[in-house]
């Protein structure tokens, strides 16, 4: 099938994107962005503030690797079968998080990140079907 975005082009528009993320993330755990608008707004403390921007940018960070891995930016340190393995729990995750987003109590989710969740999901779809 010809496909109108190459699988480069969605590796390298999903690279940018969670590195996006990723400054929100660093902002949110300085205190520049209120943490009530992630966690779907259920976040009440500092302590849990920071236990969950930790996690989400240790999750981010091994997406990015995996993605690098992917377009060969990096040595392989895993094999093809287990980046792409990961990279579909990965494409499951964010269509799981653009659900959670959508019933959030934060509109900043709902609107913000539902749909950028679900294009994340979209372009790890993209990057998983062969050329």
């Amino acid at each position: 099938m010809n496909w109108i975005l190459k699988q480069r082009t969605a590796i390298l528009l999903l690279l940018a994107g969670i590195v996006l993320v990723q400054i929100f993330h660093l902002l949110v755990l300085v205190g520049f962005i209120p943490y009530h608008l992630v966690g779907g707004g259920r976040i009440r403390s500092r302590q849990d503030m920071y236990l969950l921007e930790t996690i989400a940018l240790g999750v981010n960070f091994l997406l990015i690797f995996l993605l690098m891995i992917k377009a060969r930016f990096i040595r392989e340190f895993l094999s093809p079968r287990h980046v792409n393995w990961l990279l579909q729990i990965f494409g499951y995750f964010f269509l799981m998080n653009a659900m959670g987003n959508l019933f959030s109590s934060s509109s900043w989710e709902q609107f913000v990140f539902a749909p950028l969740t679900l294009i994340f999901a979209g372009l790890i779809y993209r990057i998983l079907r062969s050329n």
